[in-house]
């Protein structure tokens, strides 16, 4: 579960309300000195390896990146 809540100041208009999103996966990488961050190698290596494997084996794959 990923939660996001909206920033303090003159854009974010004050702390709103918090959002929880949930998925299959959810990596941090934002910061890369936080011990939860999550480079495109772990990203590779968790999810991409067996993706690629089934792309080669006919079947239709996807993952879902946002910013």
């Amino acid at each position: 579960m990923t939660t996001i809540t909206k920033p303090e100041g003159p854009e974010g208009g004050g702390v709103g309300p918090s959002k929880s999103f949930s998925f299959d996966h959810s990596y941090w990488s934002f910061d890369k000195n936080d011990a939860h961050y999550a480079g495109q190698q772990r990203l590779y290596e968790d999810l991409g390896v067996e993706l690629l494997n089934h792309a080669f084996d006919g079947y239709n794959t996807c993952i879902v990146a946002c910013k």
